[in-house]
């Protein structure tokens, strides 16, 4: 009995590992060192700050891109004995592997969790969009109760 019982956890734990590769790439840097979280809000909380979230090794679609502007910027304690932090941003939390900020006043977003050296892999260091992908053009996303 207790050799069927560690052969069919064996077996599950290999279908749980096996399934889960195919999600390896989430929550790379959702749960971050303090200085890497303190480097991140600072970035986060520059004058007309504006990101978006895209996660390429979840094969997010690009065209549904929402461009929005940082309302606000705060760090939480996470983890076991609050070692790591956790960044929410317009209220929710994000993962800085799939963070992306304006890099200045034109079209290109730079990858948040590169910027701040999280760790984040499997990403496209820059996105920049043009004239010839409307499909591409970010919209802006107001906060609830305002007009932008």
């Amino acid at each position: 009995m207790i050799n069927r019982t560690l052969a069919a956890l064996s077996l599950s734990l290999a279908a749980t590992v096996t399934l889960s590769g195919a999600e390896a790439h989430a929550d790379q840097c959702a749960w971050v060192p303090a200085s890497v979280a303190d480097r991140a809000r600072l970035e986060l909380s520059r004058p007309n700050a504006t990101f978006f979230e895209f996660c390429q090794p979840c094969r997010d679609d690009a065209r549904r891109i929402r461009v929005e502007r940082v309302w606000s910027v705060t760090v939480r304690a996470a983890g076991r004995g609050g070692q790591h932090r956790e960044l929410f941003v317009n209220g929710r939390p994000v993962d800085l592997a799939y963070l992306y900020v304006r890099s200045g006043a034109g079209a290109t977003f730079t990858n948040l969790g590169q910027k701040v050296s999280c760790g984040a892999r499997n990403v496209s260091h820059e996105i920049t969009f043009g004239p010839q992908q409307p499909a591409f053009r970010p919209g802006f996303v107001c906060p609830p109760g305002s007009r932008c």
